[in-house]
């Protein structure tokens, strides 16, 4: 299993502190934002940080996820500490699959991507359900000028392509409580963090195998590397994501 981490983080109030979660990065309050809620813990996590093997072993809920087709490990990620690790796919084969998750009509992901080879067609993550409760969000276009992100089988909307040679955090949100804007990605980076936001009708459902890299057919996955994959039954907030 993966060993839990030490995070260490600047208050609102400016006093450091340490907190030991095991392994996804949560925010830490200090008193100087005392009444302030922690952000939910996963149903669903996985941090990558076994050093060998293709058992990817939870570090939220209980359900093993699997490195496949040659996936294998790095030393690089977006943290730094000791025994870190994350996935590296080298080739557009190459695939995290994860089991099976409920996509409600609320709820939220989260990944971290280093893409240093993205065409257009190609996905960070995609799942084989039905209509209903089948999640992706990919690259199209010519040169994969734009990203899109699809819910419950159908698309959302697009946003501008992230970066290649760099870590991209995604966080995908979705909340049934709005009539507008219900749906948010956002997008951060060494530029800093973009907010998108969509409107979308979301029924949920079984999303059926999640599958990150490589969705199961052509040569559609991104080459780089994967860490830090979480999902969660609920909608975060843009407190929870900062």
């Amino acid at each position: 299993m993966a060993a839990s981490k030490t995070f260490i983080y600047p208050s609102v109030g400016g006093t450091i502190i340490a907190v030991v979660f095991p392994s996804i990065l949560l925010l830490a309050l200090s008193s100087a934002v005392a009444g302030t809620a922690l952000p939910p813990g996963p149903t669903h996590a996985w941090a990558f940080d076994e050093p060998a093997g293709t058992t990817a072993y939870p570090t939220f809920g209980s359900q093993e996820g699997q490195l496949v087709n040659g996936a294998g490990r790095s030393t690089d990620g977006p943290f730094s500490y000791a025994d870190n690790h994350s996935v590296d796919l080298l080739d557009d084969q190459d695939q995290a699959l994860f089991p099976s998750h409920y996509s409600g009509t609320s709820g939220s992901f989260q990944f971290w991507a280093y893409q240093s080879e993205m065409h257009g067609g190609d996905y960070y993550l995609h799942t084989t359900g039905g209509s209903a409760g089948r999640i992706y969000l990919w690259v199209h276009g010519t040169g994969g000028a734009t990203a899109g992100l699809g819910l419950d089988g159908k698309g959302v909307g697009g946003f501008p392509r992230p970066p290649d040679n760099t870590w991209n955090h995604f966080v995908v949100v979705w909340d049934e409580s709005l009539s507008t804007g219900n749906v948010k990605v956002y997008l951060t980076n060494t530029s800093g963090q973009n907010v998108y936001s969509f409107t979308s009708a979301n029924d949920g459902g079984d999303t059926g195998d999640i599958r990150m890299g490589y969705p199961g057919w052509g040569n559609c996955g991104f080459l780089g590397r994967l860490d830090e994959v979480a999902f969660w039954d609920v909608p975060l907030t843009a407190d929870d994501v900062a």
